[in-house]
């Protein structure tokens, strides 16, 4: 269904959701982006069965490239969604309080590092912290890996709103491919890889 520009899909993994879930779903998340969204994009609402409950994974798109995700499992398949959405809400504000204060600082290119944010070029990351890893640690490999256009600002926004540790994304200014990530000195890097001497 189409909202003021968000398209909202419900869908069910092996569930039947009726016609009253997606109802539900639709005209709490409109009241939310009428409320808190100032792009248009997309909206995937998944339910699925977890175990003896419901869980239900909630993800936002937006034409910026910025992402925000949220889910939970609950018995009930409302109270699954109804938790999942309160996580989503508290991002949506987040995301409107730092556009607010991001138009408020005056910045005019695409490209300038969200306020608030330490990015830095260099391609040198701080002291690592030594930890002692489990030998049982397993790597997996990430077959696939949708990498959206943004600006360094809202890569680095999404990253932090969705606690992802890493994002990679296709730079909106020059096309190429760019990583931000969580430093161990608490900052954000930024590694421009067209820019990235081999």
């Amino acid at each position: 269904m189409n909202h003021n520009s968000f398209e909202i899909n419900v869908v069910g993994r092996n569930i039947d959701t009726g016609d009253a879930l997606p109802e539900h779903v639709e005209a709490h998340l409109q009241a939310a982006l009428d409320k808190y969204s100032p792009r248009p994009g997309t909206v995937d609402v998944t339910f699925s069965h977890e175990g003896h409950g419901y869980r239900c994974d909630c993800m936002v798109h937006l034409d910026t490239g910025a992402t925000l995700q949220s889910s939970s499992e609950a018995i009930d398949i409302y109270s699954s969604f109804n938790a999942a959405m309160a996580r989503l809400e508290k991002q949506l504000r987040r995301y409107k309080r730092r556009l607010k204060h991001h138009h408020a600082k005056g910045s005019k290119a695409d490209d300038q590092p969200f306020p608030g944010y330490v990015v830095s070029q260099s391609a040198e990351p701080g002291p690592e912290t030594s930890t002692n890893q489990d030998e049982e640690t397993l790597i997996i490999a990430e077959t696939e890996l949708e990498i959206s256009e943004a600006s360094v600002g809202d890569a680095a926004m999404t990253m932090d709103l969705t606690n992802e540790p890493v994002r990679i994304f296709r730079n909106t200014s020059n096309g190429a491919i760019n990583i931000v990530y969580q430093r161990s000195d608490g900052n954000i890097g930024w590694l421009d890889l067209s820019r990235v001497k081999n």
